[in-house]
Parts: structure tokens; sequence; C-alpha cells
């Protein structure tokens, strides 16, 4: 009988190390179990914020890229309107010389206009001189003509005077 009891009192004490053991097993297992849900939440935790800034980090870069393209089309622009406003002042310096040329050309033609004008007035002045010279010359032509004639007629009267 003692070897029995001894014999049963072995068995429960096995029968209560396994009870035991699963137990612990229980015990472990739900604590490995909560390690590896902890392990997975962080994980997942983890891939939401890399993905989370990975879209950050893509808008970022598409918003970088979006405002290099708007520089570059700015300074496309402002290289367009410099040469567009360097062509519009060479137009006006080629025009203000063009006009300084016809300026110059017309201050000429007006100079010679002016002398043509002196010396056609001159040119008068002396026809003018002359024609009177002339006038004079004829008028006293005239008028020794017209003595003459008449000291003719007064001599074929027979008068004896004559005129002078």
């Amino acid at each position: 009988m003692v070897q029995q009891k001894s014999k049963m009192e072995m068995e429960e004490l096995k029968k209560r190390q396994q009870f035991e053991k699963k137990e612990e097993e229980k015990l472990r297992r739900p604590s490995e179990e909560r390690w590896r849900s902890k392990y997975r939440r962080s994980r997942q935790r983890q891939e939401m914020r890399r993905d989370t800034f990975q879209k950050e980090l893509d808008k970022l870069t598409m918003s970088l890229k979006e405002q290099s393209k708007k520089e570059e089309d700015t300074i496309r622009q402002i290289r367009r309107e410099r040469k567009e406003s360097q062509r519009e002042r060479d137009i006006q310096m080629e025009n203000m010389r063009a006009e300084k040329r016809r300026t110059l050309a017309l201050q000429q033609e007006l100079k010679i206009i002016r002398m043509k004008g002196e010396q056609q007035k001159e040119t008068e002045e002396n026809l003018k001189g002359q024609l009177e010279e002339n006038l004079q010359m004829r008028k006293g032509n005239a008028q020794e003509m017209g003595l003459l004639g008449l000291n003719a007629a007064l001599e074929t009267v027979g008068a004896p005077c004559c005129i002078q």
C-alpha cells in the first residue's frame, strides 16, 4: 500500500507537474501571442508611418518638380520679354537714326532752297536794276528821238528855234 500510495503520489506529482507545465505554457503562450501581436501592431504602425512618410515625400517631390517647372517657365518668359524689349529698343534706335537722317536731309534741302531763294532774289534785283536802266535808256532815247523829230518838224516848217 505504501508503495501504491507512493506510486499514486508520484503519478499525482507528475500530473501536477504536467498541469503546471501546461498552465505555464498557457501563460507563456498568451504572452508570446501578446508579444507577437504587439510586434505585428508595431510593424503595422511602422509601415503606416513609412507609407505616410512616403506619401509626404511623393507630395514634396511633386511640389518641388512643379515649383522647378514654374521657375523654368518664369525664366524662359523673362528671357523672351528681354529679347522682345531689346528688339523693340533696336527698332526704336533704328527709327530714330532714320528720322535723324531724314531731318538732316531736309535741313540740307531747306538750306539749298534758301540759298536758291537768295540767288533768285539777287538775280531778280539785278534784272530789275537792268530793266530800270534799260527803261531809263529807252526813255532817254525816246525823248531824244522825240526832240529830234520835233526839231526836224520845226525845220521843215521853217521855225528858227531848236529844242535840245
